[in-house]
């Protein structure tokens, strides 16, 4: 990214706070003094096809085999990447300037 660490760390950090400022201030889950707007966003997602009420990723809790399955993957993949990670930072040419 050709930028120091520090400011990378404080750039993440910015971005971080705004997005829990975003959040706090539009979530009713988040913070309950927000109203829930989300009846709104799903009835437009609905309107313009980007969702289907009749097979709703997230909210499908009929196959907890399925989904126990798919964390297993997940994991697995998780831990290929974390090998991988350390392979590259062993290398010299690959270790990130200060």
């Amino acid at each position: 990214m050709d930028i120091s660490p520090a400011a990378y760390r404080k750039r993440l950090s910015r971005a971080r706070a705004a997005m829990v400022a975003f959040v706090s201030n539009r979530c009713g889950l988040v913070n309950p003094a927000s109203p829930c707007r989300c009846h709104k966003h799903v009835r437009n997602k609905i309107a313009v096809g980007r969702l289907d009420p009749q097979h709703l990723l997230y909210a499908d809790r009929t196959d907890e085999a399925s989904e126990q399955e798919a964390l297993l993957v997940r994991q697995e993949e998780l831990s290929t990447l974390r090998r991988i990670a350390a392979l590259l930072r062993s290398h010299p040419v690959y270790q990130s300037s200060e």
